[in-house]
């Protein structure tokens, strides 16, 4: 049942998200899981989502001591012409953003958008829901 109301959820949140499209969609899940980073720590580099529209997490246990998602810049040519910046944290150029959840925080961004997690070091459990929808024009159904 649990499952049943987080997919419900995530459905709901995502026709806000799309709420500024001028097609009516209809939104499928194609992917829902949960991963967990152990006792001895973990983490995963940089990936980004097929076939998709919108990607989400759904924290269940972190903290300021477990992993954070870490969001690039996802254009090719802005990494291979990226400058060293003087002063990186003084700079609305950054190439990625470390965004630091909560249990409960739901997060939701574009498939595209490559992301990994910072590297835990297993002192505090962290548990998440990662998920993955497509969006379809109903004219299609």
């Amino acid at each position: 049942m649990a499952w049943i109301c987080l997919a419900d959820d995530c459905e709901n949140e995502a026709k806000f998200f799309m709420r500024d499209s001028d097609t009516k969609q209809i939104i499928d899940f194609t992917d829902l899981w949960v991963q967990e980073f152990g006792k001895k720590g973990g983490g995963h580099q940089r990936v980004h989502i097929h076939n998709g529209h919108m990607s989400g997490f759904y924290f269940l246990k972190c903290s300021e001591k477990t992993s954070y998602p870490i969001f690039h810049d996802p254009r090719p040519a802005a990494m291979i012409t990226k400058l060293p910046y003087k002063l990186p944290l003084q700079t609305n150029s950054i190439s990625q953003a470390d965004i630091r959840p909560t249990p409960g925080t739901f997060m939701f961004f574009n498939s595209f958008l490559p992301h990994e997690f910072s590297v835990d070091p297993g002192v505090e459990p962290f548990r998440f829901i990662h998920f993955n929808l497509t969006c379809y024009p109903d004219k299609y159904f």
